[in-house]
């Protein structure tokens, strides 16, 4: 199968509507919209039931008789279903309907619709109520005092430490126990698009969602003692820390503009929110690190890859970035950028002024080196050009004052946008072929014998052992499959010390073309593509201190018998280590743990199934996927499933293990 990638170019063609007013969160809805027409005619054309999907033919597809020839033959061949059908979508809430079409994937369609009309085809499409503020029920009793149940084992911010290495010493699980792990309670989300991040304090776990909500649940009953209500994607870990009178919990949105925001962990209440960034493209795909005193958010500019596809678009001006920011109120103490300013470069075929270089997106979790008070982080390609050195790299920055201290790139010729699947509508690609070589967060090993190791990989699946003391110089260098544009390494990866646990999803691969066929391709007008496989995938050991391979693993045979089409055998999201065991996840639903010496299977639990909500309910689990991962705290262990995003199966479920079920 092949896949193409047109988000913008239907959204903005093919599936638009009336221009509408800014989003008013609180204005009524108008009785007299008619939901079913305005959702047909703004959106029918590429969302259509399953049943027809898979019955249409591509040439009976309806197109706006407006798009140029060329686009028509392309879509009419390809694209009779590029987008989630209608039972995907209605496994979303509204209010993460009304969401995406304000803020998130599909504020392009959103903005052509009034707010009445959002609001009206997002409980057509969901079948409730649209509730900005909705809450979910199973409180907790009186909410517990600012020194009870604080203490104890914890999982710190996204990755468990400073160092990214998704370690944890003191689990309370160990190899020979392991196998007992039984569900003890499934905590329905009010969303059909999981991944987000978990972190605990003391009896608390944290998580946010797709509507906008945190939620801060007890972590071994399930009741929930608050929620709060926000009006973007949240993804992020929370970095809960104690700062004067209060434990902050501070996260980003996944959601434009980009919001920085701290709560009082135990009550929910907001302490402070700040909009942080001036670009108008800039978000976080991720989770911020606190240390000492600062935190060090992330910033991407991933919706400009999708402007990009509009030959409308000056393209591209988005620069991915560090913000370092004082915890106690949002004030940036500075910012380092990835690319340099942009400068005009041309223009593209509807002489609209395009500008470079951009992009270098931080998309995940940056690593923390307290001995030489260093950043480091893994970059996303340039969106255009010209190349920079800091572009699909490991990058260091100096924790003082930002600057950047060194970077080692790891691919060659990364420039790329949406744009690249049909480059000749837009004239913003590159002339080579184009790779997405975003790098994953490095993870920062401390080897047995005191040496130092700083691991970066890219969703070409290079996997590069540097010296962080040598300024990043390569020790070792291996690449472990094919890789692709959701991955090869995709959110993150794990070490105990010794072997550093590399998920590789491989799902989508590009196809190896020389300039020569990149540039017959575009004279042809021949859409650039991935090709698609469902069976590939894996999780493989190496050895910290030279990169050699110790084990590799890869999903059950039959683990999608049965499943929805989007099923498929990646391991994307970042593994989780305890001592002898490491545990992974992927797209098939299934949470496994492997034995850390030979990879041999301990355990596994498929989740793509439905489950009896501990609020009353069902909640399904679907695949496992986003910058979440499992997370192990005290004898427990914790994870969400149903990503929906990248084609994987949707779900709205949190699920919670523990020995036997106690």
């Amino acid at each position: 199968m092949r896949i193409f990638v047109t988000l913008v170019l239907l959204g903005l063609v093919a599936c638009s509507g009336k221009k509408g007013e800014e989003p008013k969160r609180d204005q009524p809805i108008a009785s007299a919209v008619d939901a079913e027409g305005t959702f047909k005619r703004a959106c029918g054309q590429c969302h259509v039931p399953r049943e027809q999907a898979a019955k249409t033919p591509a040439q009976e597809v309806k197109l706006d008789p407006k798009l140029p020839p060329d686009i028509q033959a392309f879509m009419k061949k390809r694209l009779s279903q590029p987008a989630p059908d209608l039972e995907t979508l209605r496994t979303y809430s509204a209010a993460a309907i009304v969401l995406a079409l304000e803020r998130g994937t599909m504020s392009q369609v959103g903005a052509e619709l009034s707010a009445a009309e959002r609001v009206a085809v997002a409980e057509y499409l969901s079948g409730k109520k649209y509730d900005s503020t909705m809450v979910v029920g199973n409180y907790c009793g009186p909410n517990v005092s600012q020194g009870e149940k604080l203490d104890g084992p914890r999982w710190y911010g996204a990755s468990n430490g400073p160092a990214n290495d998704r370690f944890q010493r003191g689990a309370g699980l160990t190899r020979e126990n392991v196998s007992k792990l039984k569900l003890k309670w499934a905590y329905a989300l009010p969303e059909g698009r999981q991944g987000s991040t978990l972190e605990t304090l003391g009896s608390r776990l944290f998580i946010g969602d797709t509507s906008g909500r945190v939620h801060s649940i007890d972590r071994s009953t399930g009741c929930v003692y608050w929620i709060y209500s926000g009006d973007r994607w949240v993804r992020s870990a929370f970095n809960v820390t104690k700062l004067g009178d209060h434990y902050v919990a501070a996260f980003g949105t996944a959601a434009l503009p980009y919001v920085f925001t701290a709560l009082d962990a135990l009550t929910g209440k907001t302490l402070w929110k700040q909009t942080i960034s001036t670009d108008k493209q800039a978000h976080s795909s991720s989770s911020p690190v606190m240390y000492d005193g600062t935190l060090y958010v992330p910033i991407s500019v991933g919706y400009e890859q999708r402007q990009s596809q509009s030959p409308k678009h000056e393209c591209c001006t988005g620069r991915g970035a560090v913000i370092a920011l004082d915890p106690t109120n949002g004030a940036a103490k500075w910012t380092s950028y990835m690319t340099p300013e942009p400068q005009k470069l041309g223009k593209n075929v509807a002489d609209v002024q395009m500008w470079g270089p951009s992009g270098g997106s931080v998309w995940k979790v940056p690593t923390i080196d307290p001995a030489l008070k260093r950043i480091y982080v893994g970059t996303g390609e340039n969106i255009t050009g010209p190349q920079t050195e800091t572009g699909g790299a490991i990058v260091a920055i100096d924790m003082a004052d930002g600057k950047i201290a060194w970077s080692k790139r790891l691919a060659d010729d990364v420039i790329f946008n949406g744009s690249c699947y049909t480059p000749w509508v837009t004239g913003h690609c590159a002339e080579k072929p184009p790779v997405s070589a975003d790098a994953t967060s490095p993870v920062l090993v401390e080897l047995p014998d005191k040496k130092r190791v700083l691991v970066g990989a890219n969703k070409n699946s290079r996997v590069v052992g540097l010296d962080p003391d040598n300024n990043g110089a390569v020790l070792w260098d291996k690449t472990i499959s094919p890789g692709g544009g959701f991955g090869g390494v995709h959110w993150g990866m794990a070490t105990d010390g010794e072997k550093v646990y590399i998920p590789y999803a491989d799902r989508f691969q590009w196809p190896k073309l020389t300039t020569k066929q990149w540039k017959d391709r575009l004279a042809k007008k021949q859409p650039h593509y991935q090709d698609e496989h469902l069976d590939a995938g894996g999780l493989v050991a190496l050895r910290a201190s030279d990169g050699a391979e110790v084990w590799r693993v890869h999903g059950g045979k039959e683990s999608c018998a049965g499943k929805a089409k989007e099923c498929a055998k990646a391991f994307a999201s970042p593994p989780t280590v305890i001592p002898g065991v490491v545990f992974a996840t992927s797209q098939d639903g299934f949470v496994r743990a492997y034995n850390t010496d030979d990879g041999a299977l301990l355990w596994e639990f498929d989740t793509a199934r439905e489950f009896d909500a501990i609020q009353g309910g069902k909640a399904s689990g679907g695949g496992i996927d986003g910058p979440g991962g499992v997370i192990v705290v005290d004898g427990m262990l914790y994870l969400t499933s149903g990503y929906t995003g990248a084609s994987v199966m949707p779900g709205n479920v949190l699920l919670a293990f523990a020995i036997d079920g106690r």
